[in-house]
């Protein structure tokens, strides 16, 4: 990922590592880091055609200005938190001077009034606080940036689109949180009378069905040490032993077991029918020998002598 910020020779190359690391903690996606590289590429190329003086010449003020300027060429909402988070990175190395300490804007004064609200009216903890704001600085950041705050401008679209763009960027887990907190911020602003309608409920849910990714499979030890554990000297540990291999061996469902009766077993042939509600609702398939001996031994209370018809 690193070699795809090209120009090596520039002295934001060795921070590029730290970046990436930065966005793999905070959920970022792959797609993402890549569209990033190529922020800073440009942002390079413009630094150099400006002859810039080095590290300690960034700030705000100039990273604004190449906001601006790309804006105009090519708009993207993305550029400008990357930067600054690219900044951030820098500063804490200590190789770029420290931000200027400047009034807040109109959109983190709105910020703060929220958390207050959460800290305050809500009894909100700390960690609810903190990464609920972190979604709202963003927001209201790429939609007013320094400038003044109007709300009356403000549609229920940007909102979504916001949503949006976080799906696109982040795992299921942060977009979830996204969602959850701009829902909390548009409560909070019709609570404040800032906005007329409760927009919360226009904001879209993250589906999430549990179990749809593909069960992880036993290790082939751990599925015989679970057969061994069958005491074939009883008859529940024979029937343990029999359903046991018909889930290892056939790969069928718990309750297709259950449902096999004494005409599903073709001896002569060597297979089995399987009964099931899904797809065509039967299918055959072969016994295998140790499958096959194994229900053999279990007996079975319709067979009079004991044990399932046809195995003798």
């Amino acid at each position: 990922m690193k070699r795809l910020f090209a120009p090596k020779k520039s002295p934001l190359y060795p921070f590029v590592e730290r970046y990436l690391a930065l966005l793999k903690e905070q959920d970022y996606s792959s797609h993402t880091a890549v569209r990033h590289m190529h922020y800073f590429v440009r942002f390079h190329r413009w630094l150099a055609r400006r002859k810039w003086r080095g590290l300690s010449e960034l700030n705000e003020g100039l990273l604004e200005t190449f906001v601006q300027q790309q804006q105009q060429v090519r708009p993207n909402s993305g550029v400008r938190p990357a930067l600054r988070r690219l900044l951030g990175i820098l500063r804490d190395a200590g190789v770029t001077p420290p931000a200027e300490l400047s009034p807040p804007t109109p959109a983190q004064l709105l910020a703060n009034d929220y958390r207050c609200f959460l800290r305050e009216e809500r009894g909100c903890s700390d960690w609810t606080v903190t990464n609920y704001a972190r979604h709202v600085d963003q927001f209201l950041a790429e939609r007013f940036g320094a400038g003044p705050v109007n709300l009356r401008q403000l549609k229920v679209a940007e909102a979504i689109a916001f949503v949006q763009r976080t799906a696109r960027e982040h795992n299921q887990g942060f977009t979830k949180q996204a969602v959850t907190a701009m829902r909390s911020f548009l409560r909070f602003l019709h609570y404040r009378g800032g906005i007329e309608s409760d927009w919360a409920a226009a904001v879209p849910v993250i589906a999430h069905w549990r179990l749809t990714a593909l069960p992880k499979p036993l290790p082939a030890d751990a599925v015989q040490k679970i057969l061994d554990g069958c005491d074939r000297t009883t008859t529940v540990g024979r029937r343990d032993h029999a359903m046991l291999l018909l889930l290892a061996r056939l790969g069928l469902r718990a309750g297709e077991v259950a449902g096999l009766q004494i005409e599903d077993i073709d001896w002569e042939n060597a297979q089995i029918t399987v009964r099931s509600k899904k797809g065509d609702g039967w299918t055959r398939m072969p016994l295998p020998a140790d499958v096959g001996k194994a229900i053999a031994r279990y007996p079975c209370a319709t067979c009079s002598v004991g044990k399932i018809a046809g195995c003798h």
